[in-house]
């Protein structure tokens, strides 16, 4: 048996489950891209990026009651860094592999909007 787990998620032993395409990355989708994440134990779940000027505040996610945090936000086309606040603490996306190093020697996650579909979306 083949075991797969999803970021943040707990499997029973030979429970096997795919990713869910939440949790491929962030996606285009009518009215900007999603951001989600599997964060059941974080009380507050933020997105930040070079979409905020990098502000620590960045942009709240709702959490849904399985405990996935998510939001849609207007981006245009392009290529943008982000990463998520957790509880305060800043993380790389753990179901994003494109990143870049920054000046603190950290990764940001990579996301690309397509121009063509802001353009017409």
């Amino acid at each position: 048996r083949q075991r797969h787990v999803v970021a943040g998620t707990r499997l029973r032993v030979g429970q096997t489950r795919a990713p869910a395409a939440a949790f491929r990355g962030p996606q285009v989708v009518p009215g900007g891209v999603r951001f989600s994440l599997d964060a059941t134990h974080a009380r507050e779940v933020r997105v930040t990026g070079t979409f905020t000027d990098w502000s620590f505040d960045g942009i709240p996610l709702t959490r849904s009651e399985d405990g996935v945090w998510s939001a849609i936000i207007p981006l245009g086309g392009g290529q943008h860094e982000y990463r998520f606040v957790i509880d305060g603490v800043w993380v790389k996306d753990p179901n994003k592999d494109a990143s870049v190093m920054n000046e603190y020697g950290q990764e940001n996650s990579v996301v690309a909007v397509p121009v063509d579909l802001v353009a017409h979306g």
